[in-house]
């Protein structure tokens, strides 16, 4: 009636799991160069979805240089989250140019959800 977390053999050594919701903006960032997907993955939602209104910020900012549809997404994610905001609203058009397409349709999806 619950999660399989973690299989292993009995006399298998475990890595620790990191406590990431404990840490600091600045290790959170430098956690995001981690090899493992999921650390990576659980860092990011942790960044945009508690940090700090100057990460997601920088990362309207950082955005604008991805090649990558989901720039775009990301952006119009910011947008609905955090568009009132003139300072983010300028971020997030510095980044807009490219990912227009994928930030529009974000936007009118109105989807608020974490990404």
């Amino acid at each position: 009636m619950g999660r399989i977390y973690r299989i292993y053999p009995a006399q298998a050594k475990l890595r620790p799991v990191p406590r990431l919701d404990k840490l600091r903006t600045g290790k959170l960032v430098a956690a995001l160069d981690s090899p493992n997907g999921w650390q990576r993955d659980t860092v990011q939602r942790l960044l945009v979805d508690a940090p700090e209104i100057r990460v997601r910020y920088q990362l309207a900012l950082s955005l604008g240089e991805w090649n990558d549809p989901r720039a775009g997404q990301a952006l119009g994610h910011l947008a609905l989250k955090d568009g009132e905001i003139p300072a983010m609203q300028t971020a997030i058009m510095s980044s807009a140019e490219q990912h227009l397409q994928e930030l529009v349709a974000h936007i009118r999806s109105g989807t608020r959800g974490s990404f």
